[in-house]
């Protein structure tokens, strides 16, 4: 059961789970079952304890803390969304500061839990990012009656909040109210194919109008803030989409600059945050690959 998540260890790779992880097919069955209300208190509730191990060794540190109080806030309609949405950024951005892997998967799950009051599908990161850190807290060795014990944990508290979600009568924002549904939307396909299966692509459609791999190699580090080295272990490793959109090191402060439609969409109206960011790759290579010049393509002032 536990065969893929060793391989990711051998691999060294920095997340353990993925959607696609033997052991949480059970658990992601169950989820896909749920409506939007009571995925998000699934995740917020589970989230409580995953804030309060994070609390034991960062009491100081208030920022995922303030991720679930404000994501729980804009769930009820008290809040919009850009200041629940600052707040789940910074959880994450925690995890990027602080040199614990543990820890900053804490973080991450925080943030998926805290994103999941936006799309339903975010609900599963909690688990894979509290779960990480569960094999980290075993130094990667006999963890498997912890995981399992933790993902029986999950489900049940799932089904708890499938009974009593409603009859509880909690005040809902009105995006909420009208979703029902949302939760069973299947999640992007990209979101987890392996970044390196599709980067030759990139390179392909770059080369194609006479430009080179470096200057895609260019885009991806100005975008991502990846250097060579930790771009190289991500295709070494086959991460997918969402990790290696998640593990970057920063998002360029210029994306905003980056608009205009690409694959159907226009790149700067695109809700899903881990959509915009693929958006914004492939907006980027398209115009490296119409003949637009590295300093416009990169938003060089």
């Amino acid at each position: 059961m536990f065969s893929d998540v060793e391989e990711k260890i051998k691999k060294k790779n920095k997340i353990f789970f993925s959607r696609d992880t033997q052991c949480l097919q059970e658990l992601s069955k169950q989820i896909q079952l749920q409506n939007h209300r009571v995925l998000v208190m699934w995740a917020l509730d589970c989230a409580k304890l995953t804030l309060k191990l994070f609390e034991t060794k960062y009491p100081d540190e208030r920022r995922p803390r303030t991720c679930l109080e404000l994501s729980e806030s804009w769930a009820r309609g008290k809040i919009k969304m850009s200041v629940a949405k600052r707040a789940i950024l910074d959880s994450h951005s925690v995890a990027k500061e602080k040199d614990d892997a543990l820890y900053g998967a804490l973080c991450h799950a925080i943030g998926h839990a805290g994103a999941t009051v936006h799309v339903g599908t975010h609900a599963i990161g909690l688990p894979i990012y509290e779960l990480t850190a569960i094999v980290l807290k075993h130094d990667k060795k006999e963890y498997e009656n912890a995981v399992t014990d933790k993902i029986k944990f999950y489900i049940e508290r799932l089904h708890y909040w499938q009974e009593n979600t409603d009859k509880l009568e909690l005040e809902w924002g009105g995006f909420l109210m009208e979703n029902k549904k949302d939760s069973k939307a299947k999640t992007p396909k990209i979101f987890s194919m392996s970044f390196a299966s599709v980067y030759p692509m990139y390179i392909q459609k770059a080369e194609k109008k006479g430009r080179t791999k470096a200057e895609v190699d260019e885009i991806i580090f100005w975008l991502t803030g990846y250097d060579a080295l930790g771009f190289g272990k991500q295709l070494e490793n086959e991460v997918d989409f969402e990790t290696f959109f998640e593990e970057a090191p920063r998002l360029n402060e210029h994306v905003s600059l980056i608009k205009g439609v690409i694959c159907g969409y226009r790149v700067e109206e695109i809700e899903d945050d881990l959509m915009r960011k693929i958006r914004y790759l492939d907006k980027l290579v398209d115009e490296l690959a119409k003949g637009k010049s590295m300093d416009k393509i990169l938003r060089s002032k």
